[in-house]
Formats: C-alpha cells, structure tokens, sequence
C-alpha cells in the first residue's frame, strides 16, 4: 500500500505544489489585491487621503454663519432662469461669488484630486435639464504634489449655466427652481469648508426673456454653426445635419466633425469601448423619433501609430480634421412634422506627451420631415455629457456587420503572424524559459525519434493553447495582446511564479515535474522529460512572451479588431504555430541539434544561469508594479521562499507522509504570509482627512481654538503602520473627528526633517510611533500615546481632550454618546461636562 501511495505521489508530476502555492497566491491575491480593472487602493499622500475632500476646515461656525477671514462671507450664491419667447425652452444660470483668496473647485475636477463642485438641483414635473452645467469662463489649471490630477479652481466670480426645457403648461413666471451645490471652498493659506456646511442653496426664479442672437444663441444650437468644446478637450466639434428637411422614404445624413488642435490627435471610431487606456471616439444615439440609423461611418481611414506597449501594440488615431456621417432614413409611412434626434459622442485627445481625460459631448437637433425636400444645414446643438454616457449607448446600439474577409489581405496577415511569433523566441521574455527547453533537446538525445517528437508535439500544443485562450480574450472581451499585464493580481501572480521557478534552478527546490527544470545534482541531469513538463514549459513559454511585442505583430493584431472570431483565431492560432515552429522542425529532425554537447555538469551550471535569468525578469515585472504593491509583493516572495527552502530541505528518501507534511506545511505558512502581506501591507483609502504637519499649522489651528489630533509615522515604521491601521485611521475615530471639529495632522518621518525632530523632543520622546492630542481649551501639556496603541485608548484621548471651540454641538453630548458605545470609556461619560 504505501508503494502505490509513493507511486501516486511521483505519478502527480509535482502538482501539489503547484496547486498548494496556487491556493497561497490566490488567498493572497483575495486579501488584498484590486479588482479586475486593476485599480489599486494605494496608499496617498496627506493630500490624497481625503477621499476627494483636499482641504481641511480650520474655523467652521454653525450653518450660513460664516466668519474665519475677518467676518468675510466666503461664498455667496445667486440664481435665476429666462425663457426664450416660445416659453418651452430656457437657461438656468447660477453664480457663485468668493470672497478674496478663496476658490471653489470645478464640475470637472478628475478624479485623484479634491471634490468636485457638484451642481444639485431639485426634480420638479414643471422643468428638466436638456444638458449640463457650463462654467461662463475656464477654470485656473495647476498641479500640487500631493494630487494625482490637475486642480481646476475658480476664483473671485464664476456662472454656471445649464439648458432647461419646460413642460406643456408650466408657467414661467411662476415657476421657483432649487437645489444646492456640493464640494467645498478653500482659502488659499490651506483651510477648506464643505458646502454642507454652508449656506449652499439657490432657488433660481424667471429673469425675463432669452434673447436670440451672439449674446444668446437661440435654443436650435448653443454656439454659431453648431462648433462646440468640451472644457479641458484639445478638438473643437461641429456638427450639421443634412438636408435640414427631407420627404418620407428619403435620407438625411447627421454629420460630426472634429478638429484637433495643433500638435493633438483624437482616436478613431469604434463600436464599443475596449477599456484599454487610450478611449476610442464612440457615437451613440439616445433619440432617432423612429428614423433608422446606420452605424457612424469615418470620413477618412486612421492613421496606425506602433507603440511598443504590449497592451496597445497599435494606436489608430487621427491627427487632421475628421468627420463621422451617420445616415438617418425616414420610413415611407413617417407621418410629417418635426422629431428630434440626440445622442452623445465620446472622445479623448491626446498629444504625443499627454493625454486629456476621456469626455463626452451630448448632441441634438430638431428634424422637420415635410412634403419637400430642403437643401439647408441644420446646425447641431452641443452641450457637455460624459464618455460613460456615450459608452453606455454605444454598447446598447446592435452590433455592426462584420468587415468582408479578403482572402489576400487575410493571407498577407496570416504570414506576417507566422513571422512575428517565430521572432517572438528571440524577445528577451523568452529566453530563460527558451534556455531551459535546451536543457530538454539535450536530455532527449539517444530517445527514439518518436518520442522526441511526441514531446515537442506536446510542448508546442501547450504553447498554442495559450494563443487560443488569448484569441478567445481578443475576440469576445476585447482583450489586447499582453492586456493581461494591466491586472495587478495577474502581475503579482506572474512574479511569484517566476520567482519560485528562479528558485528551482538556482536548487533551492526542485519542481518534480520530469525534465521540467532538471534535478540539481550532476548525476541526475538526465532525467526524462515528461508530458506534463513538455506540456507546461509551452504554457509558461507563451505567459512570459506577451509582455514582449515582436515585429509585425502590431499590425498583425491591429487587423483582427474590425474581423470577425474566426480571423482572429486564425491570427492568434499562426502567431503561436510560428513561435512553435523550430520545436516542431526538430522534433521532426533531432539532427537539426546535434551540436549541442553531451549531457553533463555543464548543464547545472547553465540551468543556475538561466535561473538568474529568470530573477531578472522578477526585476521587470517588479518595475511594472504600481508603488503601492511593491512591499507586499516582496513580502509574498520571502515567504515562497521560506517555502521553496522548507520543501528542498526534505530528501527524495522521504516518506511520503513526511513530504506531504512538509507540502501543506509550507503552503500554508506561505498563504497566511500573503494574506499578511496584502491585507496589512498595502495603504487602503484613509477614513480620516489628513493635513501634512507643519509647526505653523499646529500653532495657527491651536489659536483657532480647535483640537488637534497629530500622528507621527513614517514608511519605515511597521508600528506606525499598525497603529494608523488598527487605532486611529478608523471608522470610529474619524466619526469624532469629524463630529468634533478636530483638526488631524501628519507628520510622516519616512524622510529626515529638522521640524519633526524637534517637535518630537518637545513632546520628551525621540521616537515613533508617537500620537499628541492638544486639548482646544486646555494650555498645558498635550495627551500623548507612544508605541502601539488600540482605539479604545486613542477614544479616551479625543474625549479627554474635547471638541474644538467650534464644533457644533457641546463636548459633553459627544463623551456622553461615545461613552455609551461599546469600547468607549465609560468613566470620561461620567464626568458629564467639558474640561
């Protein structure tokens, strides 16, 4: 019996490691890595850590009671709407006046800087909004360190003015239009208060007529000719469409042309968003009143840009200005009189340096279908939307008939496929793992010619199964070549797997999968390959390619994204017969190789070689990382290796019990290390808005009369780490303060800095981790907790302290509530009233 047991365990090919540290890097990955889009949530700067919110208010009174700057009222709101002289369509604008030095932020502030200024207004059946709001002038444009995206502000005055359309029997002048506006506004020296805290409210009410003319374009098309620009877009949109009047049966043509600015590109037209980094123009219809539509036709072909980038091999842009027709056909049976077409195009323009962010434009125009045909222009009318929108109606739209095959284009292509995946070998990914399917050519010399073709038989089926599964992703998900590397789990998963094959040719371990890495002693190099190890080296061959983009395949795969499945499998399945093909012609021909010296020790020291080969791929991917992972993925890679050695400790004598042992042993220590490392190690979003430390700050809010909450850390302190983590920068202790109006700050060591320095030695440590909790009422020493601390104890410091002279509500209700809650302190409830 424990023969056949023995038997089973070798006959598994060493698949229980791969299953046991797949499990490790999968509870790995489900503790701690993004989603499918690859977004971390990494760790930010002070600024970062808001959430969206960039400031911090430093003096906030009661609602509508504004006072910090010398009684001035920082942000004063007015409203109203005119109605041109149909009485159904209008203009709703809104002002905001700031007071000196202060600024609100834009309505198209990007994300990974403060909020956005939101503009709310209430539903009502008496009126809707027909497009968005638009500032009257361009926001301020700069960029601060601690934010990932350009800051959009306005200062002094800025209008907002959105279309509006009234419903049948709404009466203008009586009509009362409200709603408020969310963000908040911030004073140059660093202060900020939400607008919830303000008086941020407008009711808008009529204020006359809307004047046709320059001053006031009439309501058919918000600007001459129909042109139109999207705030912080470098192409300026016209649109027309023609005739302006057409008979039941006939075609109209709705025509979109865009222009970009000098020295800029917009992509080129597509039926769906592929979610890759650079956004396609998409054309979407929201309204055709029963009109067929056509799909969007561009005017003129794209220009093809090589990238090098294994996500977007191929760019397909356009530099010149370029139009997109689509045709509208009016049934015969279409009853006369006007109907309405809309929908929304989205884009994004890039230079060669740069890239705006993707938006979208919402376009409109009212159609008369009569008994004669017209040969006027009706001018389009533009207003802002999103590209989420026009990606939203794209996908809703039928899909669009495939591209004719053309059986010579196609083999042109196929040719080119053969030819980029026989290069593919020679692409620096590829080489260790091509180093070790040497190792196998000279293990397999004195094998009979069938087995050694039956091997590289199997080691290029294993290699084109991966192109087929990447066909699959290409031609129904949209998935480019290499795409896979966009995905952080994938990344880390590829490094780990790399590394722990490092491992084994270095003869740290060794992967029992026969003639896969080949055993570490000079005496056992020959042993023969199996199957499983053909079969696998083709998988982990084709893995490691696709970050590599060889010659011709960007075209190659550029041609499959207007085919249909079949002619992408085709491509795919050519690239990998290519990349498969020196193994198939020696397998067919051993001699082809008998250069190749006699198995012997050479063969250890060049399996170490390619060993660290493979370690330096483990640098590439490293570098493709995004900052925030790189710590847990290095931890994840110490605990394969504790791994990778407690398995090669064990001898091939073994038992089998005492392997299996060492195998669930060390898998498991190498899953619960992962979930460590990815749970633990990498920054989430901060529940609590902080402020970077500075002397001055903590000076300036102290006489504020506020309380402050300061936090000393640094990168290279694992308990700072842990007490931001676990007792401070949670849930609950954001709640107080955010109740209490207390002001966070901090102070990151990671860095040498005098100011820190010094501020720690006044407050008698010269250590970290370190939290002070100045008291806004109380001039004596602050409350301070050093080393690792638990939340009950940072609660007890906040209640001890007490709210900052400006908070809302009295400090004694706050200790009074938290008191009550579980893990409070209910000896601070009992004092009952503020220090």
């Amino acid at each position: 019996m424990a023969v056949r047991i023995d038997r089973f365990w070798r006959g598994m090919a060493g698949w229980p490691l791969v299953v046991g540290l797949g499990l490790a890097l999968v509870a790995a990955v489900a503790g701690g890595l993004p989603g499918a889009d690859g977004e971390p949530s990494a760790a930010r700067g002070p600024g970062e850590r808001l959430g969206g919110r960039s400031g911090l208010d430093l003096g906030l009174g009661p609602k509508g009671g504004l006072r910090p700057k010398g009684g001035v009222r920082e942000l004063s709101l007015s409203a109203g709407f005119k109605v041109s002289s149909d009485g159904h369509s209008g203009q709703l604008s809104i002002t905001a006046d700031l007071a000196p030095g202060w600024h609100i932020y834009s309505t198209t502030q990007p994300r990974g800087g403060p909020a956005r200024t939101v503009i709310e207004v209430d539903p009502s059946d008496q009126f809707e909004l027909t497009g968005s709001f638009q500032p009257d002038r361009p926001p301020r444009v700069r960029k601060l360190e601690f934010f990932r995206s350009p800051v959009e502000e306005h200062y002094e005055r800025v209008t907002w003015t959105a279309p509006v359309r009234l419903t049948d029997g709404a009466d203008a002048r009586q009509l009362v239009i409200r709603g408020q506006l969310d963000g908040q506004v911030c004073h140059d020296e660093g202060s900020c208060i939400p607008l919830d805290q303000l008086d941020a409210e407008f009711t808008a009410q009529w204020a006359g007529v809307l004047e046709a003319g320059p001053a006031a374009p009439p309501p058919r098309a918000r600007a001459p000719g129909g042109s139109f620009r999207v705030n912080g877009s470098h192409a300026q949109l016209e649109g027309r469409v023609e005739p302006g009047s057409a008979r039941p049966g006939e075609v109209l043509q709705l025509v979109i042309r865009a222009t970009p600015d000098p020295g800029w590109h917009i992509y080129a037209l597509a039926a769906r968003d592929p979610k890759k980094i650079a956004k396609p123009t998409l054309i979407g219809l929201a309204e055709t009143s029963g009109l067929q539509a056509s799909p969007p036709v561009a005017s003129a072909a794209p220009r093809e840009k090589q990238t090098g980038l294994p996500a977007e091999p191929v760019l397909r842009l356009h530099e010149q200005p370029v139009e997109w027709r689509v045709d509208l056909r009016v049934p015969p049976t279409f009853p006369l009189g006007p109907c309405r077409v809309s929908g929304v195009i989205g884009y994004q323009t890039c230079s060669d340096t740069t890239c705006d962010m993707p938006v979208g434009a919402q376009f409109s125009a009212e159609i008369a279908v009569s008994d004669a045909r017209t040969s006027d222009r009706l001018p389009l009318s533009f207003t802002s939307s999103t590209y989420t929108t026009a990606a939203k109606l794209a996908a809703q739209a039928p899909p669009p008939a495939s591209v004719p095959i053309v059986p010579a284009r196609l083999a042109i292509n196929v040719g080119f496929a053969l030819l980029g995946g026989l290069l593919l070998n020679l692409m620096p990914c590829v080489l260790p793992v091509i180093g070790l399917k040497i190792l196998s050519f000279v293990e397999q010399a004195g094998h009979q010619r069938g087995r050694i073709f039956t091997l590289n038989l199997v080691y290029a089926a294993g290699l084109i199964a991966v192109f087929l599964v990447l066909g699959t992703l290409a031609a129904f998900l949209n998935l480019g070549w290499g795409e896979q590397f966009t995905l952080t789990w994938f990344k880390v998963t590829m490094t780990a797997l790399v590394f722990v094959m490092a491992l084994s040719f270095l003869g740290v371990w060794e992967l029992p999968v026969p003639g896969f890495v080949g055993m570490g002693k000079p005496g056992t190099l020959a042993a023969r390959e199996g199957a499983a190890g053909a079969f696998f080296k083709g998988v982990f061959t084709t893995i490691l390619a696709t970050p590599c983009s060889g010659p011709f395949l960007g075209p190659v795969f550029g041609y499959t994204l207007d085919q249909p499945p079949l002619v992408t499998y085709a491509i795919f399945f050519s690239v990998g017969l290519g990349m498969a093909s020196p193994y198939l012609l020696i397998g067919a021909n051993p001699r082809l190789i008998r250069f190749l010296p006699r198995p012997g020790a050479w063969m250890d020291t060049f399996k170490q070689l390619m060993g660290f080969l493979l370690l330096a791929t483990v640098v590439y991917l490293f570098s493709t990382l995004s900052g925030d992972y790189f710590i847990p993925t290095l931890a994840l890679l110490v605990a394969l290796w504790h791994a990778c050695w407690w398995i090669g400790r064990i001898p091939a004598t073994a038992d089998t019990p005492r392997r299996i042992r060492s195998w669930i042993g060390a898998a498991a220590t190498a899953a619960a290390l992962g979930i460590f490392a990815f749970r633990v190690l990498v920054a989430g979003e901060s529940q609590i808005p902080w402020q970077p430390f500075t002397p001055d700050g903590l000076a300036r809010a102290k006489a504020e009369g506020k309380t402050v909450l300061l936090q000393f850390t640094a990168d290279w302190c694992p308990n700072c780490k842990y007490n931001l983590k676990y007792a401070i920068d949670t849930p609950e202790v954001a709640r107080v303060v955010t109740e209490n109006d207390v002001v966070p700050l901090l102070a990151d060591w990671t860095d040498r800095s005098g100011e820190i320095k010094e501020s720690l030695a006044q407050l008698g440590s010269r250590s970290i981790p370190l939290l002070a909790v100045f008291p806004a009422d109380q001039p004596g020493d602050p409350i301070v907790l050093p080393d690792v601390l638990r939340e009950a104890q940072v609660l007890e410091a906040l209640q001890a302290a007490g709210p900052s002279r400006t908070a809302q509500r009295p400090a004694w209700g706050m200790r009074a509530e938290l008191g009550s809650r579980p893990g409070g302190a209910a000896s601070m409830a009992a004092e009952g009233a503020p220090r």
